[in-house]
């Protein structure tokens, strides 16, 4: 068998985005605190309908927000996915042998969570003990909500990895930043797509989804 191909039957076969297999999975990333609800919302309901799985950082804010949104549309296909950081750096009790941590905070409208060790976040949001690499990394296209220095950090990795993200800001900014500023300061400017209103939203999945290729 050439290398890369996968044998039918075989139990390996490619489950590409957007087949019977394999819906697309959106990651929204925004404030932990503040829900954004003009952005939020409708774009949970959007995703709901399209047939997407949702990606969060299962927190508050926007996260619950968009969450909630999409959990509560009736018929959808996807599945509501929140990556948990760890409050703590995992200890080794030299004693029993154990590890311990403890998990974050999850909102009610996680409904597949995944429970990491990783606990750094904002500024340091790039470190590779950050969840942020799970976030970016699982997520096949990337929608950025306004948000503080943790979102940045999202948006930064994801670019990094060489993949498209998605700006939904309307009116406000991402960690102080409008758009123009944010395309200044990126060494990949060609990775930054907008979306000015809901509408735009598809069209710039689909966009993203075409720049980057099959994923996993």
């Amino acid at each position: 068998m050439e290398r890369g191909k996968r044998t039918p039957g075989s139990g390996q076969e490619e489950h590409r985005v957007g087949t019977p297999n394999r819906l697309t999975i959106v990651g929204v990333m925004g404030s932990g605190t503040l829900p954004h609800k003009t952005l939020s919302v409708p774009l949970g309901r959007l995703l709901a309908k399209s047939g997407f799985h949702l990606l969060t950082g299962a927190g508050g804010g926007v996260m619950a927000e968009v969450s909630r949104a999409f959990c509560s549309t009736p018929d959808r296909r996807g599945h509501s996915i929140g990556i948990l950081l760890s409050e703590q750096e995992p200890t080794l009790d030299p004693v029993t042998g154990m590890r311990r941590f403890r998990p974050g905070k999850m909102n009610r409208w996680v409904e597949i969570p995944i429970v990491t060790h990783l606990h750094l976040s904002g500024n340091r949001g790039t470190d590779l003990m950050s969840r942020n690499h799970i976030n970016v990394l699982t997520a096949d296209v990337l929608i950025a909500l306004p948000g503080s220095a943790g979102t940045r950090s999202e948006v930064l990795l994801r670019m990094q990895y060489g993949r498209p993200v998605i700006l939904f800001l309307g009116q406000e900014k991402l960690d102080g930043m409008d758009e123009a500023r944010i395309r200044a300061e990126t060494r990949f400017p060609e990775r930054v797509l907008t979306a000015h209103t809901l509408d735009d939203v598809p069209l710039r999945i689909a966009q993203s989804l075409e720049m980057q290729g099959p994923t996993v």
